[in-house]
């Protein structure tokens, strides 16, 4: 096979979203690297085979996935600096850096260079989010389904739009959003949203119920939350996802 064959193979295991598939895919990438050094897209795909590792696999230490993603990112760059999906993974290792003004720049950057890249929506959605501003989020995450309606990641965009709608004070609408996240694939940060509109709904077996799946996630549940509080760059909204959270049982209050 030649480059781009391994590539292609590489492409279908990461869309697997299985921290096995990622590991399968980084391996693809590799052979298509090594024979042809200079094929950008084998960059951004080893960029999002560690990216599968890390978001779907749940790794006890992730630092190290984000540096290297980052870094293969940043090459595809390089070599091309008109890739909106290089772009897109710049905004995803930014965001878990804590960088959440970068992975803003970098989703706007990828719709600029492609305005229907449904992937470059959805990430700009996820870091307005974070910097609180939900209205805009909410339109966001609302044009990369228009764009992508069956897209991959289904169960990841559901989880983060869950989030939005919690913040709206929108909580009904923020557990039936995370519900049908979790019934594509059980996402850890939405799970961690349905508990805290749960408690905010005053529906407390139902969270209790709920929080059976966070405890289960490897780790536990106390790192799962302090990273998904930590991403946060607005005050105001991490606070009042804290807040869910500790009425919920599972921070201190």
């Amino acid at each position: 096979m030649g480059a781009w064959d391994y590539c292609q193979r590489g492409v279908w295991h990461v869309n697997k979203g299985t921290r096995t598939d990622g590991i399968t895919a980084y391996g693809l990438f590799k052979q298509a690297l090594a024979l042809d050094p200079n094929l950008a897209d084998a960059h951004l795909g080893l960029a999002r085979a560690l990216i599968v590792q890390w978001n779907y696999g749940s790794v006890e230490d992730f630092a190290p996935f984000v540096r290297q993603a980052r870094e293969s990112a940043l090459q595809a760059v390089a070599l091309d600096s008109e890739n909106a999906q290089a772009q897109y993974v710049l905004a995803q290792t930014s965001h878990w850096a804590g960088d959440v003004r970068a992975a803003i720049a970098h989703a706007s950057r990828a719709i600029e260079l492609n305005g229907n890249f449904a992937l470059g929506h959805f990430y700009l959605g996820i870091g307005l989010s974070l910097d609180g501003r939900h209205d805009e989020a909410l339109e966001a995450i609302g044009t990369g389904w228009r764009l992508s309606p069956r897209d991959p990641r289904a169960s990841t965009w559901l989880a983060n739009k869950a989030r939005v709608f919690y913040h709206l004070k929108r909580y009904e609408d923020a557990v039936e959003t995370a519900l049908s996240a979790r019934r594509i694939q059980p996402h850890a940060y939405g799970a961690l949203v349905l508990v805290a509109s749960y408690a905010q709904l005053g529906r407390d077996e139902a969270a209790e119920s709920a929080l059976a799946d966070i405890r289960a996630l490897p780790g536990g549940s106390a790192k799962a939350t302090r990273w998904y509080l930590d991403r946060y760059s607005d005050p105001v909204s991490r606070e009042h996802m804290a807040d869910g959270l500790c009425k919920a049982g599972l921070l201190e209050q």
